[in-house]
């Protein structure tokens, strides 16, 4: 029985222990951001090396915290999407693309930088930027065809209090990558972050108890000795089980002894 309760525990302890692991192929600002993100919002997050050559990185959390760092992830649109920006038109490809193809790529590869110089801007977590092509054939940038993109649209979704630009601001960024097109045809629509509360006072749950995760403590130490003192409560239960086993043998032994003296008298 003591056998048994024991591994029971060291079974919890590895279970509840166990980790999860969320990514292992970001890049290190992503990995970063993603820590950051995790941290602040009181989840006992970890940075691991996976590749120590590609430079890529792995983010590691408890089983039981994964679901909410996910959702917590999700709604705050991490790790971002990579934007190929215009290594799209230095990667392979035809040696001599055709017209049509190059003047795609150019505006595919625009929008990807300019989606990144939003994103980087204090308070904004998504950026897409989209421009309405002529419909005229010819290259990219044979001004004499007029093949420059008259229209263009961008989408943001931004937290409210770091965000402090204008949609003015936007379109003049914009319109300031392409010389046709004027800060009035710039269309912006701003889409504000759901925030994700940490929870109460930053606390994280674990089972009955509630562990900082500033705490000087490791969340694995006090698992342990969590852990420790049910195995101590076990064995105390038993020792106090034994006991009361034996004292009652005792007693049932003295009153068998005691009942042939009363017969001889």
């Amino acid at each position: 029985m003591k056998f048994r309760f024991l591994l029971f525990s060291l079974l919890l302890l590895a279970a509840v222990g166990c980790q999860v692991e969320l990514f292992r192929t970001l890049s290190e600002e992503d990995a970063n951001r993603v820590y950051r993100e995790l941290e602040h919002s009181g989840i006992e997050v970890k940075k691991t090396t996976t590749d120590k050559r590609k430079g890529l990185f792995g983010i590691e959390v408890p089983r039981s915290q994964a679901s909410r760092a996910l959702e917590i992830l999700r709604a705050r649109d991490v790790p971002r999407k990579t934007h190929r920006g215009f290594s799209l038109i230095t990667d392979g490809g035809n040696l001599i693309p055709s017209p049509k193809k190059e003047r795609i790529k150019y505006f595919i590869a625009l929008s990807g930088e300019l989606e990144q110089t939003l994103e980087n801007l204090p308070g904004v977590q998504y950026a897409r930027v989209h421009f309405a092509m002529p419909s005229e054939p010819g290259l990219i940038l044979d001004d004499s065809r007029k093949t420059m993109p008259q229209r263009a649209s961008v989408v943001l979704k931004v937290q409210e209090k770091l965000f402090q630009l204008s949609p003015k601001d936007v379109q003049v960024l914009i319109a300031g990558a392409l010389p046709d097109i004027k800060p009035e045809a710039v269309s912006v629509v701003v889409q504000l972050a759901v925030s994700q509360k940490a929870g109460p006072a930053g606390y994280s749950s674990v089972g009955p108890y509630a562990v900082s995760p500033a705490s000087r403590v490791p969340l694995f130490i006090t698992l342990l000795v969590a852990v420790l003192l049910l195995v101590l409560f076990g064995v105390l239960l038993i020792m106090a089980r034994i006991t009361i086993s034996r004292l009652r043998d005792e007693m049932e032994h003295g009153e068998e002894s005691s009942s042939p003296r009363g017969t001889r008298e």
